[in-house]
């Protein structure tokens, strides 16, 4: 819930044009990298169990999405809410 709160946030955001798309864009790909660096330097071990759970589906649920989004780009016949 916390997920699509933050979203809603986000889309509001850039339809008002008070964030632009290239923000979201570095902003999306640091975080993701960030999230990297960290399970690199804690490891499972570091991060504790719960943690480490959290980060695989965040993981998880980042690849799909990304996944998703490629597939809207490579076929964009496809029609998204925003197009």
């Amino acid at each position: 819930q916390k997920l699509e709160q933050v979203c809603g946030i986000i889309l509001d955001a850039l339809n008002d044009e008070k964030i632009h798309l290239d923000s979201l864009i570095v902003l999306a790909q640091s975080l993701t990298k960030t999230l990297k660096i960290v399970v690199e330097d804690l490891g499972t071990e570091g991060l504790g169990e719960l943690r480490s759970c959290y980060c695989k589906a965040a993981f998880d649920d980042i690849n799909r999405d990304a996944s998703q989004g490629l597939e809207k780009l490579n076929d964009p016949g496809k029609v998204g809410f925003l197009t």
